[in-house]
């Protein structure tokens, strides 16, 4: 729905039907949005929210871009980067809060206000990892760090909505201080329509100033070079996501997931450093799960105390070290490599005992 969406946003900004179909392939065949299709993860929809939100914004229908935007900002907390830039373009251009960003705010701050004050807030510790933003980071956000170039060309005060959210993500990555590649799904889309923009303003622009025939060459020219990355870009992702496709083996989850459904349905398991299997498997149909943290400083002997409490056990393996001392000593237990989990019944430490 990305490319769609982008297509739709474009449309609206009355870019050229040409550029606006070639550019909303870019979603289409990026290797971090073909990724994020493939797991159960609140990332896309948040993102697929957001665009809805400001194709609604830039229609002009209010009441249906707040409830929009609320939306989105409960899937993830970090989509309030998106209503904060909103907001800070509203401020900028009309020097005035806009009513309905500020609403959905609003809503949302009421909602995280309720979480704190009624539970822990884990799931923010969750988001974070040590996954910095890089060079490489900064590359993906723009699509191709040869495009920054262009996304400067569409600076207009029209543009202001992108420009804001195109500016800010860089700054909230660093400072919130990690940069998982979830957090790029957005800044992708809206970066695109920027490079969209821009080609755009570059085909239909006119310098009173250079001669026609000067300016004609200039904007051939330049015309010719955006094409070209795009094409270089979009073959890249093609080549990158078809590599993917060929080295991640779905078939471990459908296995695993037939493996825990044959020999323990409807029994208790507990998961052990297992937040990602909760997104990857459809456990909660037929097991009840239980969630527990075990860290590697701690003794083998606590890990199947915990095991034993329950009976079945799926273990998330934490790093290169972790996965060789678990391998030693649960030998007999099931593993899937691909997925990078161990399960573990007391059976099996029970004829390891013997």
């Amino acid at each position: 729905m990305t490319p769609c969406l982008v297509y739709m946003i474009l449309g609206i900004k009355k870019v050229g039907w040409l550029i606006r179909v070639f550019v909303s392939t870019l979603p289409a065949f990026h290797l971090i949005f073909v990724q994020y299709s493939a797991f159960v993860f609140l990332d896309m929809l948040g993102t697929f929210l957001a665009l809805m939100a400001l194709l609604f914004y830039l229609l002009g229908h209010n009441r249906i871009y707040s409830a929009v935007l609320f939306l989105a900002l409960m899937t993830k907390e970090y989509f309030a980067i998106f209503a904060l830039s909103m907001l800070a373009s509203s401020l900028l251009r009309r020097h005035s809060i806009h009513k309905p960003t500020a609403i959905a705010l609003g809503l949302f701050g009421a909602w995280c206000l309720h979480y704190f004050v009624t539970g822990p807030p884990t799931f923010l510790l969750y988001v974070h990892s040590s996954n910095l933003l890089d060079l490489n980071g900064l590359s993906i956000m723009f699509v191709n760090l040869f495009f920054v170039p262009v996304i400067v060309l569409s600076a207009r005060k029209a543009n202001l909505e992108f420009l804001t959210v195109s500016a800010i993500y860089p700054f909230f990555l660093y400072l919130w201080g990690t940069a998982e590649a979830w957090y790029l799904l957005l800044p992708i889309a809206i970066n695109s329509c920027l490079i969209a923009l821009a080609l755009d303003q570059i085909t239909k622009s006119n310098w009173s100033i250079l001669s026609s025939r000067i300016w004609n060459k200039m904007k051939y020219l330049s015309t010719t070079l955006v094409v070209i990355l795009l094409v270089f870009s979009i073959c890249c992702q093609i080549v990158a996501t078809n590599n993917f496709m060929q080295t991640y083996h779905y078939h471990d989850v459908q296995e695993a997931t037939d493996f825990l459904k044959t020999r323990y349905d409807n029994q208790d398991i507990m998961m052990i450093d297992c937040f990602w299997a909760i997104s990857t498997y459809p456990l909660g149909e037929f097991m009840h799960i239980r969630d527990e943290c075990w860290s590697g400083q701690e003794s083998l002997e606590s890990l199947r105390s915990k095991i034993g409490q329950v009976g079945l056990c799926i273990l998330g393996k934490a790093d290169a070290t972790s996965n060789l001392v678990l391998r030693e000593s649960f030998k007999d237990s099931v593993v899937f490599e691909n997925i990078g989990f161990i399960i573990i019944s007391t059976t099996t430490l029970d004829e390891r005992a013997r």
